[in-house]
């Protein structure tokens, strides 16, 4: 469109030094004509140049649809149904919806909080569209690095404090988070559990109570994961001591001795709970059930 508009004032402007010519002019005069037509495309191409840095990109109509949303989520991700409260329905898209679609629900995830989708993330790797596979492979990958960078940065602040509460209760959070994401191969999870159990053990072995009980119990589960029942038992014990009013505890060592098939141990330790002044929760009452139909 600039390009017509520079023909046309050159058309013009020929023109005028057409007719002006036929008249007797100045040679200061003629020189100013022909200066102006000869200026008129230079100044054109200058202008056409600046409009085209500032005009916005024209998108090809097939990208238009992957193209970010600025305000709101596309309406293939609406109809997907806040993925999280309604997995079915993604996965059902996974296995019969079109590509445009399952790629447009994978760039609002993009643009979210993609470590709520986890799940689904790691059921579009293996869809058969490739670019689909892409986005939750680059999604899943962008999770990793937020957790393991977050975890450095707290493993930084317990090495020049090893007693910061606030910052090993952070550390041994992202550690429980990042383990049940189930993005970890094997050998990094357990890597990470073993930083939680040296991590968490310090502030058992000194009675410290600022944790939360669930942290210490988590503890004990981790030791069982590593084959270390046995600690496990002892540690569930030491929390008991510091939280005697809370039901978890006396589970963690009933189920250490239900590993162990010591079936000894685990009736002292469900009387040990009986004794108790703990108010049993609806879920302790069905872990009960569950332990009584074994032995």
């Amino acid at each position: 469109m600039e390009f017509a508009y520079l023909l046309f004032a050159n058309f013009i402007a020929a023109a005028l030094y057409f007719l002006l010519s036929r008249r007797r002019l100045l040679m200061q005069e003629r020189i100013c004509c022909l200066v102006l037509i000869l200026v008129l495309p230079v100044a054109g191409v200058i202008i056409t140049a600046v409009s085209a840095v500032n005009r916005k990109p024209e998108y090809h109509e097939e990208l238009k649809e992957y193209l970010p949303k600025p305000k709101s989520l596309s309406a293939a991700a609406k109809s997907a149904g806040a993925v999280d409260r309604n997995a079915v329905s993604f996965y059902d898209i996974l296995l019969t919806g079109d590509s445009h679609t399952k790629r447009s629900i994978l760039l609002d995830i993009l643009k979210g909080s993609a470590h709520r989708y986890i799940k689904q993330l790691k059921a579009a790797l293996d869809d058969l569209d490739t670019e689909t596979s892409h986005y939750a492979s680059v999604a899943l990958v962008e999770i990793k690095r937020k957790y393991d960078n977050t975890l450095i940065a707290l493993n930084e602040r317990l090495a020049s404090d090893p007693d910061d509460v606030t910052a090993a209760e952070e550390y041994a959070g992202i550690i429980k988070s990042y383990v049940s994401s189930k993005i970890l191969d094997p050998g990094n999870e357990n890597r990470l559990k073993k930083n939680y159990i040296r991590t968490i053990k310090r502030f058992l072995d000194k009675g410290d109570k600022s944790l939360p009980v669930g942290y210490y119990t988590l503890l004990c589960d981790y030791l069982i994961d590593a084959g270390e029942v046995k600690p496990a038992g002892e540690y569930a014990l030491k929390a008991i001591s510091l939280f005697p009013e809370n039901e978890e505890p006396y589970f963690e060592l009933m189920k250490v001795y239900y590993r162990l098939g010591d079936t000894v141990r685990f009736a002292e330790a469900f009387d040990y709970l009986k004794r108790s002044s703990v108010m049993i929760s609806k879920e302790g009452l069905s872990r009960i059930r569950f332990f009584s139909g074994r032995y």
